[in-house]
């Protein structure tokens, strides 16, 4: 087991995880991951790199769908997902959610939780 990690949630197959622990998992090089639920990940640089590459391409969605218009969490979770997310809306919702709060907190969006509007600065 030396060299492994035994992760709980920040690497789950649909990218579930905070990304701050990705990066840090990411630095600490371990050479498997061992993950909660399903089968060992025996390249964990490659597959936490692919993560995080798929949260900023999902962050940059997010902020495109807002940018052109998008001001509530349903019209930007149309706009961000290029695939048809009904049989996981509320996971896909709570995930733009999460992307919307973290631009609000950078100062890249104005976010309004209460009416649940977004807009860009």
């Amino acid at each position: 087991l030396r060299g492994s990690v035994t992760e709980r949630w920040w690497v789950a197959g649909w990218g579930v995880g905070d990304l701050v622990a990705l990066r840090r998992l990411h630095a600490r090089g371990p050479e498997r991951l061992r993950p909660g639920h399903g089968p060992e990940i025996t390249d964990p640089r490659a597959t936490l790199a692919r993560l995080v590459a798929h949260r900023n391409d999902r962050e940059r969605a997010v902020l495109d769908a807002v940018r052109a218009g998008n001001a509530t969490p349903d019209a930007v979770t149309d706009a961000a997902y290029d695939k048809d997310v009904s049989a996981v809306r509320d996971l896909a919702r709570a995930t733009v959610v999460a992307h919307i709060e973290k631009l609000a907190a950078e100062r890249r969006v104005r976010w309004d939780p209460e009416a649940e509007r977004v807009e860009p600065r």
